[in-house]
C-alpha cells in the first residue's frame, strides 16, 4: 500500500453516489478536487465516513492522508 500525504485547498465534491448493494464493502462514494496551488490540482475518492469530513472542509486549507488504489485513483484515508 502507498501512502501520500498531500496539503492544498478542497474546492470541488462531485460524482456523489449512494450505492444499494449488500455485499459490497463501501455505501456511499464522492470524487473531490484537491488544488495544491496554481498550477497542480488533484481528484481524489472518499468512502462512506469520510465523505462527511470532506464535505465540511470544502473551500478550506486542509491536510489529507491518501493511499492509492486502482491504478491511478486516490483515496482519501484520514483528513484534518
Amino acid at each position: 500500500m502507498n501512502i501520500c500525504f498531500f496539503s492544498g485547498v478542497i474546492t470541488d465534491v462531485y460524482k456523489f453516489k449512494f450505492i444499494y448493494n449488500q455485499n459490497i464493502k463501501y455505501k456511499c462514494i464522492a470524487n473531490v478536487k484537491l488544488k495544491i496551488d496554481e498550477n497542480h490540482e488533484f481528484e481524489l475518492i472518499a468512502f462512506d465516513e469520510m465523505i462527511e469530513k470532506v464535505i465540511k472542509d470544502k473551500f478550506k486549507y486542509v491536510h489529507i492522508c491518501a493511499k492509492f488504489v486502482e491504478k491511478c485513483r486516490i483515496q482519501i484515508i484520514d483528513i484534518e
